[in-house]
């Protein structure tokens, strides 16, 4: 009845928000795909054929950063935004940070956007905070979901996994190109022989010494 066509008409509305990139409405969408609910799975499709929709659908590229806790991941994607934004005056970027859950309290800092330096009105940038749910791959049990979403609205996902270690490499199976952030001294030539993340990267970053 009305109640159903206004509840349609105001989702439409809220998608084309989303398409001009309006934070609020981006915000709102993700809240879907992070949704655990049974009936998470029917709207998600149903966002994702809309955007499918579009006549001007860009591609997107997925680039994940992971490395170390402490080798500067997030100062590094706070500069690399900054850079590519000025580079390109009509690109497009989602960042999503995975920050890690405490297995005690269950809760998260969510403080990777304290390295944020982009300025607050840059429209074109958009930063979304995802806690780790204590999962042991290095990033959210919802990143994935959410990485289908920001790819239709977005011309660039930047992935910025948790501190791991030498086993958490589930970036791989997301993103376009892995980047391994690492910091100097940090370990002899047998760790860079042993199996795990080393195998994982595209490329490898030597970011500082403090």
């Amino acid at each position: 009845g009305v109640g159903v066509e206004r509840a349609g008409v105001a989702a439409a509305l809220a998608l084309e928000r989303a398409r001009r990139l309006e934070k609020a409405a981006v915000s709102r969408l993700i809240g879907i795909f992070e949704d655990t609910r049974p009936t998470a799975p029917q709207q998600r499709a149903a966002v994702l054929d809309l955007l499918d929709a579009a006549p001007d659908a860009t591609p997107c590229t997925i680039i994940g950063i992971t490395g170390t806790p402490g080798s500067g991941k997030s100062s590094l994607v706070s500069r690399l935004t900054t850079d590519l934004l000025a580079d390109d005056a009509e690109l497009t970027i989602a960042v999503l940070a995975i920050d890690p859950s405490s297995h005690i309290s269950g809760g998260a800092l969510l403080g990777d956007r304290t390295r944020m330096r982009s300025p607050l009105d840059e429209d074109r940038l958009f930063f979304r905070s995802q806690a780790s749910a204590t999962e042991l791959g290095g990033l959210s049990p919802s990143t994935f979901q959410v990485c289908r979403l920001l790819t239709r609205l977005f011309q660039c996902v930047v992935v910025e996994t948790v501190g791991i270690g030498q086993s958490e490499a589930d970036i791989r199976h997301l993103a376009d190109r892995v980047y391994l952030v690492l910091q100097p001294l940090g370990g002899d030539e047998v760790q860079f022989l042993k199996a795990g993340i080393i195998e994982v990267p595209d490329a490898f970053i030597l970011n500082k010494c403090d």
